[in-house]
């Protein structure tokens, strides 16, 4: 496989701990949940930051496609929820993503999602994990109902996936 682009960021500890990267472009505070024994803070969580980073890459990817398919995305949306749960000192983060292809009629959409997800390297990559990706139907549960579930589960002990 050919190298195509090579990305670069850096996580400076500090007050605030600090993430900068992409030739300039980001730069921001850093903070880790209280829920994963931090203070939180004003800061973007590592975890949040993964969840952004595999949401814009299938958007990414998605794009490509429509693209090459020549598809108009007016008002394509991704959603991911980075779910971490743990014990003792041990964390796991598993992905979880909703696709919203509103322009683009039920077996076009699905169509262009699994074009996208062959595209997609965190889809395509042998050494992990894959996420769970959906395609959203209208009416459908919403990513911030997911996010609401997973709370509840945590909350009463039942850590991730219940």
């Amino acid at each position: 496989m050919e190298l195509r682009y090579v990305a670069r960021a850096d996580a400076r500890e500090g007050t605030p701990p600090r993430l900068t990267g992409e030739e300039g472009r980001i730069s921001l505070n850093l903070a880790t949940p209280r829920e994963l024994g931090g203070s939180g803070g004003d800061g973007v969580s590592a975890e949040g930051l993964l969840a952004a980073g595999y949401a814009a890459c299938l958007l990414s990817a998605l794009r490509y496609e429509a693209t090459r398919q020549r598809i108009d995305l007016n008002g394509a949306e991704v959603s991911c929820l980075a779910d971490v749960s743990g014990q003792d000192d041990t964390f796991q983060v598993r992905f979880s993503l909703e696709v919203s292809l509103p322009s683009i009629s039920g077996d076009q959409a699905q169509a262009l999602l699994n074009s996208a997800l062959g595209a997609w390297p965190f889809g395509s990559a042998h050494d992990q994990q894959h996420p769970a990706v959906r395609l959203r139907s209208e009416g459908g549960r919403g990513v911030n109902n997911a996010l609401q579930e997973v709370r509840q589960e945590a909350t009463a002990g039942r850590g991730y996936g219940g």
